[in-house]
């Protein structure tokens, strides 16, 4: 039985046997640990996809990508890699998948069936309305397995075609009318959340939290997986970086599941709010309790573009420093937003 597993260590000799046996770089498809020991491929070859499935420590300039292997029966007989999304460089360049079919095994009809199974797990990852793939002009027989699931031609130059395959999976990211259905999703979303423990003192929503708000979702397959929600208000402190009565969007709270995130969805909803609101609002406000203070920042100032403003510090001064026992308290306005991506 044909089967696509992730790289794991539980199959790691099988999977360093195959890694072997493929070259350094063919057809445009790279191997970066041909010929490595096996204890090396298991000790470093292995956490390494693992750190770029979860976009950890990632290099300047690469994205998240998961990496399959294709198993017929007890034996590997191709790769597939994944890549979670798309920086210019691999939107005019190598797309969101490659792959390699042993050489022994061409012909048997693995690349088309394999890669009908990938794209089925990309449909979970990848946040484009189509999958971008690239295939040398002199290589027919990959460029008609694309074809085969459903590609076609959207461009080529000298060396290569570049191929397209719609997503059906696709997110949507779209502003919502409020409705009591949506409302009880926002609210299941914020029992995930509450449960996670990721921000100080939050609490699970509550439909008197939600109404009032704007709500802008991230659907796939029109499963709720994000929401970004806030209000208007106009400026009456913060005025020494910001002019009293200045129209500002309020950003209440930003989530995105824990199985969607490092695949920028975050940064979708800013963006698509932001640009919803820009004709009423003149500044877009948070405030953020996250616990990993240093990966929100991040995201927050470099990759969504905001200015910092101010903190609020604590530092314990006895081991077991004496606590008020009071309740979570929910909001405050436009300074005590939660916020997680």
């Amino acid at each position: 039985m044909l089967r696509l597993k992730k790289a794991n260590p539980e199959d790691a000799r099988e999977e360093w046997e195959f890694v072997c046996s493929t070259p350094e770089d063919e057809n445009g498809f790279t191997n970066s640990w041909a010929g490595v020991s096996y204890e090396d491929f298991r000790t470093r070859a292995l956490p390494w996809m693992e750190q770029y499935e979860h976009g950890k420590n990632l290099p300047a300039g690469h994205v998240p990508e998961v990496f399959f292997f294709l198993w017929e029966d007890d034996r590997i007989v191709g790769e597939f890699r994944v890549r979670c999304r798309l920086t210019k460089a691999l939107r005019n360049g190598a797309g969101h998948i490659g792959y390699a079919i042993a050489q022994k095994e061409r012909g048997r009809g693995y690349g088309t069936e394999g890669l009908r199974l990938c794209l089925k797990e990309a449909e979970k990852l990848v946040e484009e309305e189509e999958f971008y793939l690239r295939v040398r002009r002199d290589n027919p027989a990959s460029l008609a397995v694309m074809k085969k699931n459903g590609g076609y031609i959207a461009g080529e130059d000298d060396h290569c075609f570049y191929v397209r395959i719609a997503n059906p999976g696709k997110m949507v990211i779209t502003e919502e009318t409020l409705t009591e259905e949506l409302i009880r999703e926002l609210i299941d979303l914020s029992v995930i959340w509450e449960g996670e423990s990721s921000c100080f003192g939050y609490r699970r929503n509550t439909e008197e939290d939600i109404r009032g708000n704007r709500v802008f979702t991230a659907r796939r397959n029109g499963k709720l997986c994000g929401y970004l929600f806030g209000h208007m208000e106009y400026i009456t402190n913060m005025t020494s970086v910001i002019p009293e009565g200045s129209a500002c969007f309020v950003t209440e709270e930003l989530y995105v599941v824990p199985e969607e995130r490092c695949r920028g969805i975050g940064h979708k909803l800013a963006e698509y709010t932001e640009n919803a609101v820009r004709s009423e609002a003149e500044y877009i406000l948070l405030s953020t309790a996250a616990k990993n203070w240093r990966a929100i920042l991040h995201f927050y100032v470099d990759e969504v573009g905001m200015t910092f403003h101010s903190a609020m510090l604590f530092k314990p001064l006895s081991a077991d420093p004496v606590r008020e026992k009071a309740p979570a308290v929910k909001k405050t306005g436009s300074s005590g937003t939660h916020i997680t991506e």
